[in-house]
């Protein structure tokens, strides 16, 4: 877009200009527009708002594919559909940054079953738990973040099972050791 377009972009009507918000649906082309000039980036909020389409795009292509039967999902055999994808791939770092904290606190407002994993019969039936994703990516640092910021069920009440599915990833598997869980074999009042 010409920087002459720019104010006259900003200066149409707010209810046009929201209609032509409303026909953006990917948040590369979001964040691409709002950081054309200042005024544009402080009119549209593209910390939020990238988030909240990149939600709504991972939400529409699960609904688009469906699992056969009761076969449960997983962010990570999605390719990078998602910014939460991505992070559990790449990310491997304890301490969330500020962006990664935003991220998740607008995924949870908006699009809770992506962290949470969906039940039977919803319009996104099938996903597992982010912290599931995250053992299986074998990312501590993401699985840790996680559970800090209740994101994920706690190790007093999902710990053994934590343990059982942590088998592949051994640096989990032992964090999870070194917290004191263990295994139902290993525990016999399980």
């Amino acid at each position: 877009m010409a920087p002459s377009m720019h104010p006259r972009l900003l200066g149409l009507p707010t209810e046009i200009f929201s209609i032509v918000l409303g026909h953006i649906t990917d948040p590369e082309d979001y964040f691409r527009l709002a950081f054309t000039c200042r005024d544009m980036f402080n009119t549209l909020n593209p910390n939020r708002e990238c988030v909240v389409l990149d939600a709504r795009r991972l939400r529409w292509w699960i609904e688009q594919f469906r699992p056969e039967g009761r076969a449960r999902r997983q962010l990570l055999g999605m390719g990078n559909v998602s910014f939460l994808s991505y992070w559990l791939k790449h990310y491997h770092e304890q301490e969330p940054n500020p962006f990664v904290q935003r991220t998740l606190e607008v995924y949870q407002e908006v699009f809770p079953e992506a962290l949470h994993g969906t039940i039977p019969d919803s319009p996104v039936e099938g996903l597992d738990p982010l912290a599931v994703a995250a053992i299986d990516a074998e990312n501590l640092g993401a699985f840790v973040i996680l559970l800090e910021r209740r994101l994920a069920p706690s190790l007093k009440d999902m710990g053994p099972l934590y343990k059982i599915m942590a088998v592949g990833s051994p640096v989990i598997a032992n964090w999870l050791l070194a917290k004191g869980i263990k295994c139902p074999a290993d525990n016999p009042s399980l």
